[in-house]
């Protein structure tokens, strides 16, 4: 969830009608900086056969702290989510030690470098996720250490983690080390034109191979206008029986002005021998301040194995960043 970031640096000044990919930083002092965002909007679901359910109010809420001196930098951050348990907690934890020539070391708790889609919808150009919601094999937070080397044309990244997949907003796995452990390793290539191709790995293992886990994940993106940019993922994890699965999206960003922008996604994932979907999105966002946009999104989702046929989603959110 991390290494797109610095693939997005450079898409990022292409198309210009797109939110902010990462958030803007209060520098307080020359060490010290603050940052984060507020999401609010309506919501409304309408599931057939079945009712229909709507939310109108605070979506999340997120603050994060930097301070750097030399080669030592840390990150720490606070996350609220509504109806979360607990719905404010600890997200980012960590110190980053630039060793130079591209090379750094980080310990602490830090977002998993797998997958495409950001951990944080206002970073993404859709409200909704493209599976985060259904058969969902992309960890989230955990703690471990990790070393990063980048060049012009190879990113490299390697952790040895707590966990591979903890569970719950602000989790950072379980803590120890003798009975499971989590390894992974990413590889992103920028070498051809326009094109960024990443591979990943995440395996978890001790504890017999009952509590073996193993996930992969590739993506790519392509900037095929200055203004327009394709993204394909593919995600597959094997868990042992009840966590078999594997999820997929393929998106399309333009950018029509500095201010307005569209995007549609298609997207699906399938649990092993269990229920699955096809989700199709679109949404159209207006960038109305440098900090302030309002985005509309509808989305349909055609549900396999489940009680449920289909579902319908509207919705017109405002976010606001500093």
């Amino acid at each position: 969830m991390t290494i797109r970031v610095l693939a997005l640096a450079a898409v990022g000044l292409l198309l210009p009608g797109f939110a902010s990919r990462g958030l803007a930083e209060v520098k307080l002092t020359d060490a010290f900086s603050v940052g984060g965002f507020v999401s609010e909007s309506y919501q409304r679901t309408d599931f057939r056969p079945g009712s229909s359910a709507d939310h109108f109010g605070l979506d999340d809420a997120f603050l994060r702290f930097q301070a750097a001196s030399g080669r030592v930098s840390a990150v720490t951050s606070l996350y609220h989510l509504p109806d979360a348990v607990p719905e404010t907690a600890l997200l980012d934890a960590y110190v980053t030690y630039d060793l130079g020539r591209g090379l750094s070391l980080t310990g602490g708790k830090f977002l998993a470098n797998l997958g495409y889609e950001e951990f944080f919808a206002v970073d993404n150009p859709t409200i909704t996720y493209g599976n985060g919601d259904g058969y969902d094999p992309i960890p989230g937070y955990h703690s471990g250490l990790r070393v990063d080397d980048e060049s012009v044309r190879w990113v490299f990244g390697a952790a040895l983690l707590d966990s591979l997949s903890p569970a719950g907003t602000g989790s950072a796995g379980d803590g120890e080390l003798r009975h499971n452990q989590g390894y992974e390793g990413f590889v992103s290539f920028q070498g051809i034109p326009k094109m960024v191709l990443t591979g990943g790995v995440g395996y978890e293992g001790g504890g017999g191979p009952a509590n073996a886990a193993v996930l992969y994940d590739f993506w790519a993106t392509y900037q095929l206008t200055a203004s327009t940019l394709l993204v394909a993922d593919w995600t597959k994890k094997d868990g042992g029986t009840g966590d078999r699965g594997k999820t997929w999206l393929v998106r399309v960003e333009h950018g029509l002005t500095d201010r307005v922008s569209l995007a549609a996604r298609v997207s699906g994932d399938q649990a092993d021998r269990g229920p699955g979907w096809a989700r199709y999105t679109f949404v159209a966002a207006l960038k109305v301040t440098p900090q302030l946009t309002l985005r509309a999104e509808y989305t349909r989702t055609n549900f396999r194995g489940s009680a449920v046929d289909r579902a319908s989603f509207c919705a017109i959110q405002a976010y606001l960043e500093f």
